[in-house]
């Protein structure tokens, strides 16, 4: 079974890569080193309780999630960060299939038009 430690780290750093953010960029967000967002998330110190209300301010996400165990997910609902993912993705599909289908289409009626 994970420690409590162990689900936040892991919860830090998959909403931080969730938020294409590197260690660095929330550092520069919370106002601290980088090394003491790589120290929290390499297991060497625990954050504050202002730390953990500023990181998770930084990811956009409550600090409930942090250590909330995502292997669950039935109790994880969607962030508006992987809504718009999933969003982009689909976008990015429908546009594909539209233009090959108006591809087709246009050479189907090029085809008659040649035809005739």
């Amino acid at each position: 079974m994970k420690s409590e430690q162990e689900i936040f780290v892991e919860n830090m750093k998959y909403y931080r890569n969730l938020n294409d953010m590197s260690q660095q960029e929330l550092a520069k967000l919370c106002n601290v080193s980088v090394g003491t967002i790589g120290n929290i998330e390499s297991y060497i110190s625990k954050p504050s309780f202002d730390m953990i209300i500023n990181i998770s301010r930084q990811l956009n996400i409550s600090p409930d999630y942090l250590f909330r165990d995502r292997s669950k997910k039935d109790e994880m609902p969607l962030l508006d960060v992987q809504k718009k993912k999933i969003l982009n993705i689909l976008e990015d599909k429908l546009r594909t299939r539209i233009n090959e289908s108006l591809a087709d289409s246009c050479h189907q009626i090029k085809i008659l038009l040649d035809g005739e």
